[in-house]
């Protein structure tokens, strides 16, 4: 084979524990850091509040080793260190600049070979073109996340063309910075591997016309980083764009509805919305109805069956309906409403002209009810 695929685990405890080198704890990074034994191979920083001048102490210390003798420490463990928005990126691009002498990184357990991925693994040897962080269970990966995204920024110097990713422990924040690594740089990456592949390079290319995530494992993680690319990438001229986008069989909820409704708010070319069989509840209808007043004039088709929506919910989606003159299709089927949800929803059709179809079959309210709002529009 002409590339290598790189796995990371967790490192087993008893490993960690076997490893010699000075451990900086509690009292604070710099406090601790100048009397530490930085010549060590490995240097661990636990439970540790990150500030300025700690990421600038640290930087200085890996690229000197902390003696006069350079190319000392050659494994940095963070172990539940706290960074913020702005210091977790420094430090990862610290770490991507190769201004020191670093060649293994442990983020909570997650090991990489740094050095493999900035020089590759040998001079025989294919550079490493697949990410595999599927199998970290429980641990958090948005350290990781960042300092992947921060080699995806090095564009066409980033070997990377797949990266297999374990959406329930990635954090929102990271998944948002690793999107917009991919949007801002001039990168090879082909695919990303959440619950489902998304192909990037037909994304970029704008030749993706459906995003189709059905399975049971889809997420609001999943949500998030689709919606982010699809409302930011530019459609190339003459090509399609996004047209469809099926988020169905899995937990997403009201915080996968509100990045759907920025998307589609920026991305005119969206036809198609599905969240059939999720986590919907009421308050996910009151983003939906952020969604129905947008009146996107190429949305024509959003399913909501199989969530937990009320009589409540539907009165948030029957106000946005009212004021909606582009959607086509509506489906509620298989939710929670009732006679008192179905009357409300037949005086908002009322006012809606455009809509086609309201499929609300399936739902709790009584024969007499259904019988009596039933007609070629309204399937109840």
């Amino acid at each position: 084979s002409n590339c290598q695929s790189f796995s990371a685990r967790p490192v087993k405890k008893q490993v960690v524990e076997a490893v010699q080198g000075p451990t900086i704890s509690d009292e604070g990074v710099t406090r601790s850091i100048a009397t530490a034994g930085w010549w060590q191979p490995t240097v661990v920083l636990t439970k540790s509040a990150f500030r300025d001048v700690d990421v600038e102490f640290v930087a200085a210390h890996l690229a000197r080793g902390g003696t006069s003798e350079p190319h000392t420490v050659r494994t940095l463990k963070l172990e539940e260190c706290t960074l913020d928005v702005e210091l977790g990126p420094r430090l990862c691009r610290l770490l991507v600049s190769g201004k020191h002498s670093l060649e293994n990184v442990v983020i909570d357990g997650l090991s990489i070979p740094l050095r493999e991925w900035l020089h590759g693994p040998g001079e025989d040897a294919a550079p490493i073109t697949k990410v595999h962080w599927t199998n970290a269970a429980g641990q958090s990966m948005s350290l990781s996340i960042v300092l992947l995204s921060e080699f995806i920024k090095l564009g066409k110097a980033c070997p990377l063309r797949e990266v297999f990713l374990a959406p329930h422990i990635c954090n929102h924040d990271a998944m948002l910075y690793l999107a917009d690594a991919i949007l801002t740089s001039d990168t090879g990456l082909q695919a990303v591997y959440l619950s489902s592949r998304v192909d990037v390079a037909a994304l970029r290319a704008g030749k993706l016309t459906t995003i189709d995530f059905l399975t049971k494992d889809v997420s609001d993680v999943d949500v998030l980083f689709i919606c982010e690319l699809v409302r930011r990438m530019p459609v190339p001229d003459r090509q399609p764009g996004v047209h469809k986008m099926l988020f169905t069989n899995g937990a997403v909820s009201h915080i996968g509805v509100n990045a759907a409704a920025r998307c589609i708010a920026e991305q005119p070319s969206i036809q198609e919305l599905s969240f059939e069989a999720n986590a919907l509840d009421d308050v996910s209808c009151m983003m939906i109805e952020r969604i129905l007043r947008l009146n996107s004039p190429s949305l024509k088709v959003l399913d909501l069956s199989g969530n937990n929506i009320t009589d409540a919910g539907v009165n948030w989606l029957g106000s946005g309906l009212g004021e909606n003159t582009n959607l086509e299709v509506l489906k509620i089927q298989y939710c929670k409403v009732g006679d008192a949800g179905l009357k409300s929803m037949s005086m908002f059709l009322a006012r809606n002209k455009t809509l086609k179809t309201l499929d609300m079959r399936n739902n709790l309210a009584t024969d007499l009810i259904r019988k009596e709002y039933r007609s070629d529009r309204f399937l109840t």
